[in-house]
């Protein structure tokens, strides 16, 4: 991800420095352990409908941070990296809501549209991520019963 330099908590974000930070760009290896609770609800033969809510806790592996900042007229970049060194418990709120189909009695489709929000920051720099998208999930069963 990229983050301004608002977005970001740093040491160099304050006090009286000779350089202006202005972007960070990290790279991280994280690892996500999601908690849900769903709720199916108009339920037919071929196809229902659900709800999630959940939060999701992360666990920092890896973090590498260029920090790009100004000095006088040069821009010039640090780069700081961290090793197991963050986690986060129960620190993005996830909600979802979707569609099964189902084909057979083994064979279904999923999508499912969702959203992500911080309940706290994440990373050396505590930035508040936030992201939204749609899953699409095919799942087979194979020791259903026919």
């Amino acid at each position: 991800y990229r983050a301004d330099s608002n977005s970001y908590k740093t040491e160099f974000n304050n006090g009286p420095y000779l350089f202006k930070l202005d972007e960070i760009k990290a790279n991280c290896l994280v690892y996500e352990v999601p908690v849900n609770v769903v709720y199916n609800f108009a339920r037919g033969k071929k196809h229902s409908w659900f709800a999630s809510a959940g939060l999701s806790s992360y666990f920092m592996k890896s973090e590498k941070y260029d920090y790009i900042y100004k000095y006088q007229t040069m821009t010039q970049t640090h780069t700081y990296e961290f090793k197991n060194k963050n986690s986060h418990l129960f620190s993005v709120l996830g909600i979802s809501a979707g569609y099964q189909y189902n084909f057979n009695r083994r064979l279904s489709l999923m999508a499912e549209p969702y959203i992500r929000l911080p309940l706290s920051g994440v990373g050396h720099g505590s930035v508040k991520l936030k992201s939204a998208g749609a899953m699409f999930t095919l799942s087979y069963k194979p020791f259903a019963p026919r």
